[in-house]
């Protein structure tokens, strides 16, 4: 302490102390920003769906829509005036299913099921999704001027608890097809049509259907 106060007091001795403090201030900052700039930078994430530029590129869209479980990129697909048809089979029953539902409908459908918390009217919580199917080629003005998809080979789980007891079920939808026409404005496309085609399986239905997971969620 007694040889930093005669350092101090002395200017010349301060004068290249501060000097020093300075040198090694600069020298550390220098290390520093050295240190920064030999970091590679990590470009930002893109985004994991697909532009809205064609038919095929929704339909990608959608799958992972269901498969994440994601609402929004689910919303992102359907057009204002789009509409659901329920296969002739699900029509009424215990969910009391309409022939036909509109948009605010379906995406009410997908909202509690995606969000994992709503119990369904069998008193079962979604917990994940799995979903693949083979697409088809677009048609061009098949109906209305609209473009045509169809989805075969519709293969969906829906793994889901009970919300009481805990116990699991699983929901699933094997072979089925779904049909869907596609509207563009803007240069973007999306779904104004959705109709659910059951398919028959042998002396076999599937166990249950696209149409029928959505009711349950209504």
């Amino acid at each position: 302490m007694r040889a930093m106060a005669a350092v101090l007091a002395n200017p010349t001795m301060r004068f290249y102390a501060v000097a020093a403090m300075l040198i090694i201030a600069v020298a550390t900052l220098a290390v520093g920003c050295s240190d920064k700039a030999s970091k590679p930078q990590v470009p930002p994430t893109e985004s994991e769906y697909l532009a809205a530029t064609s038919p095929h590129n929704v339909v990608l869209n959608l799958q992972k829509s269901w498969q994440k479980l994601n609402y929004d990129a689910y919303t992102s697909v359907t057009a204002d005036e789009y509409i659901y048809v329920f296969a002739q089979q699900d029509v009424g029953g215990p969910d009391n299913n309409p022939a036909t539902w509109g948009r605010a409908d379906d995406l009410l459908s997908a909202f509690r099921l995606f969000g994992k918390t709503a119990v369904n009217h069998e008193g079962y919580v979604a917990d994940t999704i799995s979903l693949s199917f083979d697409i088809g080629p677009e048609v061009p003005n098949d109906m209305e001027g609209w473009t045509k998809i169809v989805l075969s080979n519709v293969y969906l789980m829906v793994v889901t608890h009970h919300h009481i007891s805990g116990d699991p079920l699983y929901y699933s939808v094997r072979g089925d097809e779904a049909r869907l026409w596609f509207a563009e404005a803007g240069g973007t496309w999306k779904v104004v049509r959705w109709e659910d085609h059951p398919i028959q399986h042998g002396p076999a239905v599937a166990t249950t259907t696209w149409g029928q997971i959505k009711g349950m969620y209504k």
